[in-house]
């Protein structure tokens, strides 16, 4: 269906409120079209697009990869998978893992995203923002992952860290000491070490950093 300069796309002889019916699409668009794909339940997997790349759902997994312009992710319930894409990942909303993979540009992660949020080589730098959190990475040539109660940070630079409802300040240095605070139930791993990462604490639950000796700290 024609609209305006572009075209939209719907599944057509079904009842789409029938909870019963469910449709495959496969969808095949030439390389530097624009896509927006918007649905309410389901999975979405996009590859090879030559420019920006919008997809939201309700609830369904999203899996993005070999992309050249930005992508922009909207989900409620579900995962995220993004890799290699030559452009800014935003992921917002609420769901499941979050998985970011080898981009040149930036990644910002914006909601509550309860499983684990993996991130690998970001060239640009990470912003996470959630109720609790605000952490930002301004470049990630390694590691990033956050788990239940664990956040590992490894080859990356320009870090700061807020965690949110009022419960004082502090910064953390990089023998894990926490001069404003006392010692903590959660474990933030940095690697290498850094000589000052600005942090401001405002939690209930205390976080302490950690150098594990398997990286060669004191």
């Amino acid at each position: 269906m024609k609209n305006g300069d572009s075209y939209e796309i719907h599944p057509t002889g079904f009842d789409l409120g029938d909870s019963r019916i469910s449709v495959d699409m496969d969808v095949v668009v030439p390389k530097k079209s624009v896509v927006t794909v918007r649905n309410d339940r389901g999975g979405i997997t996009v590859s090879d697009m030559a420019t920006d790349v919008t997809v939201s759902t309700q609830n369904g997994d999203i899996e993005i990869n070999d992309t050249t312009g930005n992508v922009d992710v909207s989900i409620q319930k579900g995962d995220v998978k993004v890799t290699d894409t030559k452009g800014d990942v935003k992921v917002s909303g609420h769901g499941g893992e979050v998985e970011v993979v080898n981009a040149t540009g930036s990644l910002t992660v914006d909601g509550e995203f309860y499983s684990s949020m993996r991130a690998d080589k970001i060239a640009k730098g990470i912003r996470f923002i959630s109720q609790r959190t605000d952490l930002t990475l301004s470049q990630l040539g390694g590691h990033f992952e956050k788990s239940s109660g664990n956040l590992e940070i490894a080859d990356a630079s320009g870090i700061t860290l807020q965690m949110t409802r009022n419960c004082g300040e502090g910064q953390i240095t990089d023998r894990g000491e926490n001069p404003n605070q006392s010692p903590a139930f959660n474990s933030v791993y940095v690697v290498p070490a850094v000589n000052l990462i600005p942090v401001q604490m405002r939690l209930f639950t205390r976080v302490t950093f950690d150098q594990p000796r398997a990286h060669g700290f004191p």
